[in-house]
């Protein structure tokens, strides 16, 4: 008995522990996410001399300012067709891939397999490089395509 009650409160002390962990890795990854949301609502005067997360008067000239004079709504447009573009073509053909992957054995499947597989794990940032390259020497940059 004296066992389980022991056993018990040692877990109980463990995931407290984790909790308050999670807890404060969650504050510290939100704080900055809160702290810039406060300030696109704050004057540029006002967002070192007011502190507080919540302003005392909210100012949506911010906004406004980006959308007309920043040009955020042509980049906005641009990224929402690129990302449904590439969504589109990498379910197309991931799909097609899955179905030959699973129902198809034909020579060099496996490594195949193993070579889209080792694509997915090439961090992103690691294909800027040749992307650029590409770009260039196919004269895409600063295209609306490329």
């Amino acid at each position: 008995m004296k066992h389980a009650i022991y056993y018990k409160s040692k877990k109980i002390v463990i995931n407290t522990l984790i909790h308050i962990f999670l807890i404060s890795v969650a504050i510290t990854c939100l704080y900055p996410l809160l702290w810039m949301i406060s300030s696109s609502l704050k004057t540029q005067d006002m967002i070192f001399k007011d502190i507080s997360l919540i302003p005392h008067q909210f100012r949506l000239e911010n906004y406004v300012l980006a959308w007309r004079e920043g040009g955020f709504g042509r980049n906005f447009f641009n990224s929402i067709v690129y990302t449904v573009a590439v969504v589109f073509g990498i379910v197309i053909i991931s799909s097609m891939a899955a179905y030959a992957f699973s129902r198809l054995r034909f020579i060099g499947s496996k490594f195949i397999f193993i070579i889209f597989m080792a694509a997915m794990m090439i961090p992103i940032p690691g294909s800027f490089v040749a992307l650029y390259v590409l770009l260039n020497k196919l004269h895409l940059r600063n295209t609306p395509i490329g």
